[in-house]
């Protein structure tokens, strides 16, 4: 397996994973396409040279298809305003899930957002995807705090 930065060519293989962002049951009704859609609109802004903060870690086998993707922003960390960078995704294709793909992209996302001056990587969760939560966890990963939203005007 091949971890690399991602070129723009690569686009649609790229965003054709994102989707599994949403592989666990969101809570509270969610739209499981809210999940990733934004993150789509990140990658397309990347691959068109628009959004020059954010770069893309894939994982390729050969002439295979991307199998795996970390998306990455470089953005001040929220609280301290040290230099960081943020995890918007990562995404695996269900063959690569257990091989250590997974591993092997956030390991490469943090050696180039440090390489970009970056001090902390940080990433959002939902405490529904425990197979996640978990997965954070074992890199070192701290859960700092929860967000909670209250939808207003339903009953």
């Amino acid at each position: 397996m091949n971890i690399r930065e991602g070129r723009p060519d690569e686009l649609e293989e790229i965003l054709s994973l994102l989707p599994r962002l949403a592989s666990f049951v969101p809570p509270g009704g969610r739209n499981p396409d809210d999940l990733w859609r934004g993150d789509a609109d990140t990658v397309r802004a990347w691959a068109n040279g628009t959004n020059p903060d954010c770069f893309v870690v894939v994982a390729v086998e050969g002439n295979a298809p991307v199998s795996g993707i970390a998306v990455v922003t470089l953005a001040p960390e929220a609280m301290s305003g040290a230099p960081g960078a943020h995890l918007e995704a990562i995404a695996l294709a269900p063959e690569a899930q257990g091989k250590g793909v997974g591993t092997a992209l956030i390991s490469a996302a943090e050696r180039m957002a440090q390489e970009r001056g970056a001090t902390c990587l940080t990433l959002h969760v939902f405490e529904a995807n425990t197979h996640a939560l978990k997965f954070y966890e074992r890199l070192d990963y701290i859960p700092e705090y929860k967000r909670c939203i209250k939808y207003l005007g339903q009953t």
